[in-house]
């Protein structure tokens, strides 16, 4: 099958009640039109080739993948998602036929549209023996073109871009594993990147644009990572850690000299960025993991450090993720405000003094200069940051990992989030118990044993699932608000689940998966129990300036502060309250009528909010580098039930001998690159 991306960009087709413009990856029918995400434009291209003929799944695979292997359900899913998208369009038309042990096939005929100077719509080239009988219409139509004329000119037009995308992404890497935290010099002529060597290192790769030679600048017995390739391409600066340490270092990229420049955080994932000049970099750091990132310039000759950026005291959210800076001093910052929601601060970048703000209505993960123009990368989106609005730019397959842009491109490094549930029982023996090829996370068993609860983005967003006694996995609910993570919890007598989201509480009730609202997001609850035999919740929340954990009684609507000195995650047993904080370590304990709280396990991580159990006495919790464990209260025993492995996630839920968790396959990903055009 031949590649029609090509030699068609300049066209349209038409199928059935849709159309297809290639050019800009849009699906149409009568004037609704939808975006193509990369997988379902490849997709379509290669359906709309065969010309009507069938598709086998190997030339899906050498055409949409890349010839990369994928599994039988992706190739499924993938169709699905199609297949919906029509269905959004023209819901009546029956478009993508399966052919059992062949392949896929379109079936309605295909004609090919030429579009006309300027790009407008697109116009069905017709024969001249047809042109006499369209004479009348043709006049008719006429009017309701001036007519729809003037409402354009009316209308004000979307502001035109200095720059734009062109075409689709290019592969640029290919090898096993992945290529992360790339980035690249003004000139484009090197793309600094992190590939993780067999001993589970991260190695520095440069590589060369012009003859496409790949080099591995630090030794694989050297664990570095974060690196950010200088402007003029000399220079390097990187994170080394070494014996539980992590320090800056400067790369002579010619002579391999290094340079100790400052120590960091082992807590924090660093972003570097250089400013323009080559003299200074830019960087995020927290000093714990419950602690908001916040940014820092050093100067690279000097080693001077000073902090930019400092929420406000009020500020509980993840701090200041992403950050890009101009030639002109201003440093773009991304600062986390909700799952879906960012607030973009351009500040002087020399002295962090803020120049303006806007609330946006996205997940800021990366930005990026291109001169004065600047890109912004939420999850799979590219976004232009234009007059104040988030103009489209490119859509891609795979979360964009990293971000980097040279004078006529932009490279991104996008990788495969992929997660299984496992299952290990009494013998140790280990089991696969979900495994979709995408992200399956947070399993909850019920207190029977019989159904697992658990997150799943199978079908493209984070839903909730349920896998019941006889192994059937099916849909259990749509996820409330905009698409993002969510905390479970079975009550006791597993009818219904906590959910906690966007800073509201739910309740789903089984079978049926019909989702309540217990409690509104001005609650900003956070993590949630059931309490009082599925009477009550205890959660928590910052609305009083801190973290505190809070008795919410369903029958009465009443509400009471359990602690006064800080708590995250609470659970009841024999009428005391066992609770985590959010900025200490420990499991502590407190009865309901006074505050006099009393430090029960102090190695017990604060990492442990999310997952550990209490259930008759015994509590199960996980120790960084260690693996699970389980705790007598009464006895004081301590024993490890699970040794953690490569690759394991802290989701985890344990009934009686059983521990469910999620275990991460080694990550996929490659580089890709869009050509940039001058408008």
């Amino acid at each position: 099958m031949t590649d029609t991306t090509t030699a068609s960009s300049q066209t349209h087709r038409l199928f059935g009640q849709l159309t297809f413009d290639m050019a800009n990856r849009r699906l149409c029918c009568n004037e609704t039109c939808l975006y193509l995400e990369p997988r379902q434009y490849q997709l379509l291209i290669c359906l709309l080739a065969s010309n009507g003929q069938p598709v086998t799944r190997d030339q899906l695979i050498a055409q949409a993948w890349q010839g990369r292997i994928v599994s039988d359900g992706a190739i499924n899913r993938a169709v699905s998602m199609l297949r919906k998208t029509m269905a959004k369009l023209d819901p009546n038309g029956q478009y993508i036929e399966t052919l059992p042990k062949l392949g896929y096939r379109l079936q309605p005929a295909v004609q090919e549209i030429a579009t006309p100077p300027g790009g407008g719509k697109p116009i069905l080239t017709i024969k001249p023996k047809l042109k006499l009988k369209l004479r009348f219409a043709t006049a008719v139509a006429l009017c309701a073109i001036l007519t729809i004329l003037v409402l354009i000119w009316l209308i004000p037009s979307q502001p035109a871009l200095p720059v734009s995308v062109v075409g689709m992404a290019a592969p640029h890497t290919s090898f096993d594993g992945a290529e992360v935290d790339i980035s690249v010099d003004i000139g484009g002529s090197s793309l600094l990147y992190h590939r993780q060597a067999s001993n589970g290192n991260s190695q520095v790769w440069l590589n060369t644009l012009a003859n496409n030679l790949h080099v591995a600048l630090t030794p694989a017995s050297e664990n570095s990572a974060f690196a950010s390739l200088s402007p003029n391409g000399q220079q390097a600066v990187y994170a080394r850690y070494n014996q539980q340490q992590c320090e800056l270092v400067l790369l002579d990229i010619t002579t391999l000299a290094l340079k100790h420049l400052t120590a960091c955080t082992l807590a924090s994932t660093l972003k570097i960025q250089w400013h323009p000049d080559g003299n200074r970099i830019y960087y995020r750091q927290r000093t714990d993991n419950t602690k908001p990132y916040k940014i820092f310039q050093l100067n690279v000759r000097t080693g001077a450090t000073r902090q930019l950026t400092l929420p406000a005291n009020s500020y509980s959210g993840l701090g200041d993720l992403a950050l890009a800076v101009s030639a002109e001093g201003v440093l773009a910052v991304g600062r986390y405000l909700a799952p879906n929601s960012s607030l973009l601060l351009f500040l002087n970048a020399e002295t962090g003094e803020l120049v303006q703000q806007q609330q946006l209505d996205i997940a800021i993960r990366e930005l990026a200069w291109h001169n004065a123009q600047l890109l912004l990368s939420d999850n799979k989106r590219l976004y232009y940051y234009h007059q104040q609005q988030l103009l489209d730019a490119y859509q891609s397959a795979d979360p964009i990992q990293s971000l980097a842009v040279s004078a006529n491109a932009i490279f991104f490094s996008s990788v495969e989030q992929r997660s299984d549930i496992w299952r290990q029982d009494a013998s140790g023996q280990l089991t696969p118990v979900i495994n979709s090829s995408r992200l399956d996370i947070m399993p909850r068993i019920a207190n029977d044993g019989r159904q697992l609860a658990f997150l799943t983005t199978r079908e493209g967003e984070h839903q909730l699932w349920l896998k019941d006694a006889s192994g059937t996995e099916r849909l259990l609910a749509e996820l409330p608000g905009t698409p993002s993570f969510a905390r479970l919890s079975w009550s006791a007598d597993d009818s219904q689940i906590l959910l906690a989201k966007d800073d509201a509480l739910y309740a789903v009730s089984l079978p049926e998966g019909k989702v309540s609202l217990l409690l509104s997001a001005e609650k900003q609850v956070a993590v949630v129990n059931w309490a009082n035999n599925d009477q009550g919740v205890i959660y928590s929340s910052n609305r009083s300036g801190d973290w505190q954990l809070w008795l919410y009684d369903l029958l009465s609507g009443t509400e009471q502060q359990l602690t006064q000195q800080g708590g995250y995650s609470g659970q009841l047993w024999q009428g005391q309250l066992y609770f985590t904080r959010y900025h200490q370590d420990g499991l502590w304990r407190k009865s309901l009528t006074d505050n006099d709280e009393q430090l029960v396990l102090a190695q017990f991580d604060k990492i442990n909010w999310l997952n550990w159990q209490l259930d008759d006495g015994v509590v199960h919790y996980y120790q960084p580098n260690e693996g699970i464990y389980r705790y007598h209260l009464a006895s004081h025993q301590q024993e490890l039930l699970l040794a953690e492995m490569p690759g394991f996630v802290r989701h985890f839920s344990i009934w009686q001998q059983d521990i469910y968790f999620v275990k991460q396959p080694p990550i996929q990903g490659d580089i890709y690159r869009l050509s940039l055009r001058q408008n």
